[in-house]
This record gives structure tokens, sequence and C-alpha cells, in this order.
């Protein structure tokens, strides 16, 4: 379960971090099915008679919980007028009182009350497993690498992209290179789908400072999580160059070597461990060299103009004299 959030002002005119409060922001999914069980919990308890409804009003359903109080306290204030009596009023307001409240307590609770342990359960996972990410941050995006992550916050970090594709790599810049291999790079196809980790990742210190994170997906990811205690010294994310522009297009060679053909080229892996030479190949190759009459080529053909800032050539592994 992955709550996306918001920062909100907490004040007129709020520049700074410290002038904003968090909202979570739950997915659809996730906001029906915990309503489902809050609807079921709360008929449970109040047919079992477990809620005093003379204290007890918010949560129940047909009461006006902060209406029944307010009158109350009106009712108070009019009878102490009409006998001159004194009246103290004491309002409390708890502070992050949702995060303040122990699990443990909870889960004493739910027990107390005999809740069936399948919901139990449930709802422990759901504070164990739940994650909040953030979207804040416009240094991480503004292609400057001077402005950092200043407020000492390693929660972890989210970016949703403008135009959703699949990941290539992307490219990490820390404030300090003791930051450089404490991050971790996970995935979401949609804001409702659970977080993934990248199965084939592979990493290269281009500097002190600066981390390329090889991260192939065959699937069309809408955001992408930076976590660890690296966030703390974030300072720059670039993800994959803008894209690959050259994933799935139109490709030809002028030969194929056995069964490597040049589409495996753009199909957004590079050549690993494991891989069949045959069936399974996910490098191009032209015919040998020394029996080729001419020269080998490989084209690709893009379905758009595009405009290309990096070329990254990844060679056929155990081949080391191919890209000379």
């Amino acid at each position: 379960m992955t709550a996306e959030g918001v920062y909100i002002p907490n004040e007129q005119d709020s520049r700074g971090i410290n002038q904003f409060r968090p909202i979570s922001l739950l997915n659809v999914e996730g906001k029906i099915f915990f309503s489902v069980m809050a609807s079921r919990l709360t008929k449970y308890l109040t047919e079992n008679g477990y809620i005093n409804t003379s204290v007890q009003k918010g949560g129940i359903p047909g009461v006006s919980g902060c209406l029944e109080h307010a009158t109350m306290i009106w009712e108070a204030i009019q009878r102490t007028k009409s006998e001159k009596l004194n009246l103290d009023v004491v309002w409390l307001d708890l502070k992050n009182a949702y995060g303040s409240v122990p699990r443990e307590m909870i889960q004493l609770a739910l027990r107390m009350y005999h809740v069936p342990e399948v919901i139990q359960v449930m709802l422990d996972d759901y504070f164990n497993v739940s994650q909040f990410t953030t979207s804040n941050g416009s240094w991480l995006t503004d292609n400057d690498d001077g402005t950092c992550n200043n407020d000492g916050n390693a929660e972890p970090i989210t970016v949703t992209l403008v135009t959703p594709h699949p990941l290539t790599w992307v490219r990490v810049v820390v404030s300090d290179s003791t930051y450089v291999n404490d991050l971790q790079l996970s995935y979401r196809t949609s804001v409702s789908t659970p977080a993934e980790q990248c199965t084939e990742a592979r990493s290269a210190k281009v500097n002190d400072n600066i981390l390329d994170i090889f991260c192939p997906t065959s699937v069309i990811v809408n955001h992408v999580t930076l976590s660890g205690p690296a966030v703390r010294g974030l300072c720059t994310l670039y993800i994959s160059g803008g894209r690959n522009v050259a994933l799935k297009q139109a490709t030809e060679q002028s030969s194929c070597y056995q069964g490597w053909y040049a589409r495996h080229a753009v199909d957004g892996s590079p050549s690993g461990p494991g891989i069949n030479f045959n069936r399974f190949s996910t490098c191009s190759h032209t015919s040998d060299a020394k029996t080729a009459s001419k020269p080998g080529w490989w084209r690709v053909t893009f379905s758009n103009f595009v405009e290309i800032h990096r070329f990254i050539i990844y060679n056929r592994r155990g081949k080391h004299d191919s890209l000379q």
C-alpha cells in the first residue's frame, strides 16, 4: 500500500518547507477497500454493544459527533451565564494524532473487542507494509546539481513522469561521495500498483558524486522512487536522459549472424549472463567480417523526428573487440 504525499501550505504566503504540512493521497482502490472494512467494523462494534455512544460519537453512522459536542458546550456556556458560575474549557488538539497512536495499542484494542483475526492481520500488514512517498522538491529536477535536499529528510522521494515510458537508465547526483552507494531505485506502472525493484539493476560511478543506474523495464513506468540514506544528499535526478528514443523502433542490418536479429539491439535489455545464444539473444550481430564481402551496417529508423543528446551502446557480452 503506497500513499502519495503532497505538501499543502500551513499559513498564508508559505515559502519554506517548514511552512507546509504533508497530506497522504491514497489510491482509489485503497480508499474503497478500507472504507468497506471500516463500515463492516463499525457495524460489528455497534451491533455487539462494544461502543458507548454517549461518549464516543465520532465515526458512528447517523450521529454528528462534532455537532452534538458543540451543542453540549453551548448548553454548558448558557447554563454558566444564567447561573453566574465559572466554566473551564480545555481544548486538546493532538499533534500528529494519527501517527502518535502506538500500533500495538491498536492491535490490543482489536483483540479486546474480539475483532476477527483476519481483520487484525490486514490492519497489521497495512501499518507494516505501507509506504509514504513525496513528490516535492523542485531541486531534484531543476537541472542544477548545486541545489540539493537540505532538510535532512531521508523519506523516499517519488517522481511522477509527465510522459510515462519504459525505463532504461537513470543518473543520480548527490552532494557527498559517501551517499553514492546508499541508494535504492524502484518504480511503479501506476499509482495503484505495488513498487517493483529492478531485477537486472547495474550501476556505474561516473565520478565521486554521480551514479548511473541501469534499470531496463519492459513495461511503461509512471513513477520512479528513490529511497535509502542517500536521499538526504540528493541533488539531481535524470531519467533515461529524457527517454530511450530507439526503444522498439524499426531496425535493419546488412546481414544476420544466426539468430542475432537487428531488432534485438532496441529491445531495452543489454547482454547478460544466462542468455541463450540463439533463441533468447538480446543483441544484434551481422555476418562474420571474415566471410562478408563488405563491412556490415545496422540502422534504426525513428517513427517521428527526435532530438538526440546522447548515444549509449552496450557491447555483446564476451566480445570486447566488437565496438572497435
